[in-house]
């Protein structure tokens, strides 16, 4: 699963793309706020 921020880039989101989870989500468009633990992020490369 895939989110798509104002910027236009986008962020996977891993673990969370199960229904029960998804159907908790806000509608697309709608404001939410991102939170990310430093101990849950991997930088990938571009190049």
């Amino acid at each position: 699963c895939y989110a798509t921020l104002k910027d236009g880039r986008q962020v996977t989101l891993r673990d969370y793309c199960r229904s029960d989870v998804l159907a908790k989500l806000p509608a697309p468009g709608e404001p939410i706020t991102l939170g990310i633990d430093a101990q849950d992020v991997v930088l990938v490369a571009d190049q």
